[in-house]
């Protein structure tokens, strides 16, 4: 018997989902999607051609361990020392062609390229078909197409590092008075309730009547629970009064108010530092596609998908 119910994994009716990543892509973008994908084929097989020479490599090793070992082991008469020294130098110029090989497959350029697994998990997550963006940028005060490359990937970094001290910035002294009044209201959660002293309730079942008694907000600590004390003082409103005072004074001690931000403005500011630097990631793709056009594979300074395929 089957279920009615439609599965939550399946797309809404009438609705079909592109099967593959590439899928998701407008014209120019797909063609851009084939030039990584090349790419990622010819590095696949560069790695595994030097892999393979890795192979043969260790292969040559064997038989001249074995002779070696047979040479020094004891169980011969003498050691011949010309075999011994051939050995040796053998096993000493295959090493050396073993790390030579492993330095030519780290420094193959097309290491350099951005990974077709990473674009295509970027591309799954995106919900319809992405539109060509068709960026251009302009080479300043004729730089050439590596240091455009890197103008753009510093200014990545330049607006992230804004960003961060946007956050940083001061506050104002509202948004201060605000989270100080916010935290203390915290601390004092819990009531005291007095309703129990006003009635008696009865002590077992022929015990005499007993005076109720005030409930106090507790607290967990160490497995235990114990009266919450602070929550107790502050429900005073004398005390919640002094203690916000005085922390608002401690607080806007050295407060400078005109470097001081609303959250609004924070807001705006942050926005516009992001989308600078979303634009500076298009721009810094651009150039390094137009680097892969001319066979300069050189590392991305940015792995946004949608900016290396150009799209949004």
């Amino acid at each position: 018997m089957t279920s009615a119910l439609p599965s939550k994994s399946a797309p809404p009716a009438g609705i079909e989902l592109p099967r593959y990543p590439a899928d998701r892509l407008g014209p120019k973008a797909h063609s851009i999607y084939r030039t990584y994908e090349r790419l990622g084929e010819r590095r696949t097989a560069a790695s595994k051609s030097h892999q393979q020479r890795l192979d043969e490599l260790r292969a040559e090793k064997v038989p001249l361990q074995r002779g070696l070992r047979e040479e020094t082991d004891g169980r011969l008469p003498r050691i011949d020392a010309e075999r011994v020294a051939h050995f040796e130098a053998a096993l000493a110029d295959i090493d050396r062609r073993i790390r030579a090989e492993y330095e030519a497959q780290a420094a193959d350029p097309l290491n350099n390229i951005v990974g077709l697994n990473q674009i295509d998990e970027t591309l799954r997550a995106q919900h319809g078909t992405l539109k060509d963006r068709n960026t251009t940028d302009t080479a300043i005060d004729g730089k050439s197409l590596e240091e455009m490359h890197e103008l753009r990937g510093d200014q990545i970094a330049q607006f992230e590092y804004e960003v961060e001290g946007l956050w940083l910035q001061p506050v104002s002294r509202t948004e201060i008075e605000d989270r100080i009044v916010r935290d203390v209201n915290d601390l004092a959660s819990g009531a005291i309730n007095v309703e129990g002293v006003k009635y008696m309730r009865p002590r077992g079942i022929r015990g005499r009547p007993l005076q109720g008694h005030v409930k106090f907000p507790m607290a967990l600590l160490a497995g235990k629970e114990i009266v919450n004390v602070a929550a107790v003082l502050l429900s005073v409103p004398a005390i919640k009064k002094l203690l916000i005072e005085s922390l608002v004074a401690k607080a806007l001690a050295d407060h400078d108010e005109s470097r001081a931000m609303t959250p609004m403005q924070r807001e705006q500011a942050v926005a516009a530092a992001r989308e600078a630097q979303r634009e500076a990631r298009y721009k810094c793709a651009f150039w390094y596609r137009k680097l892969i056009d001319q066979g300069r594979y050189v590392p991305a300074r940015t792995t946004d998908a949608l900016a290396l395929l150009d799209v949004e």
